[in-house]
């Protein structure tokens, strides 16, 4: 749970720089420009099994905040460092709670109003059971068990494409494709993101 913690008030601390930096950035020159975003995500698609006629996940409700921080880089190109949080939701298992926590590095190739962008990152999944007793199915009995109250901490490296779509100077679109396990065919799997961002200082 203090990793959770952690995580979370690392990304209210970011959050917080970045809004003061609209007004340091503009006084200062800083070099580059910060956004904020807030989505949703669908992540292992049509891994999950959702139902008992085995309907799988292509679209979950997953809501995310996202922040970055987008500079110039070599060959003409952008530089964006990314920073997201799911909010913690419960899993399929009501006693499971889930949260996400993602850092990316990403290179940017701007055509007219896309920019067009692929990287990588790290992809932390926090488990968190209530360690409370269930009662499960056990074939025509029940049977009582114990859940730990731990959290339980995945990493994953993840290779990313996306683009941004800019509606104005302020406000733009991003979309993102993630593929975990590339490397692995049997384990290999997708997610996707869409979400609606707004830049803070120093606006091109």
């Amino acid at each position: 749970m203090k990793k959770l913690t952690l995580t979370v008030a690392c990304f209210v601390f970011f959050m917080t720089s970045l809004v003061t930096n609209q007004t340091n950035a503009q006084i200062y020159n800083i070099p580059g420009e910060f956004s904020l975003g807030i989505g949703n995500m669908t992540k292992y698609v049509g891994k999950v099994q959702k139902d008992l006629d085995g309907g799988r996940n292509y679209f979950d409700f997953n809501p995310y905040l996202r922040a970055n921080y987008r500079s110039d880089f070599y060959w003409d190109k952008k530089l964006i460092l990314e920073i997201g949080l799911t909010i913690p939701q419960e899993g399929a298992d009501d006693a499971v709670t889930v949260t996400n926590f993602w850092l990316q590095a990403l290179i940017e190739h701007e055509i007219s109003d896309f920019r067009l962008q692929a990287g990588a990152g790290l992809f932390f999944t926090y488990t968190k059971m209530d360690g409370e007793v269930q009662t499960l199915g056990n074939g025509i009995s029940t049977q009582q068990y114990n859940t730990p109250s731990d959290v339980q901490t995945a990493v994953n490296n993840i290779l990313v494409i996306g683009s941004d779509y800019l509606l104005n100077k302020d406000i733009f679109i991003n979309g993102q494709i993630s593929a975990f396990n590339i490397e692995d065919g049997d384990e290999r799997a997708f997610s996707y993101g869409l979400s609606i961002n707004y830049t803070l200082g120093n606006k091109k």
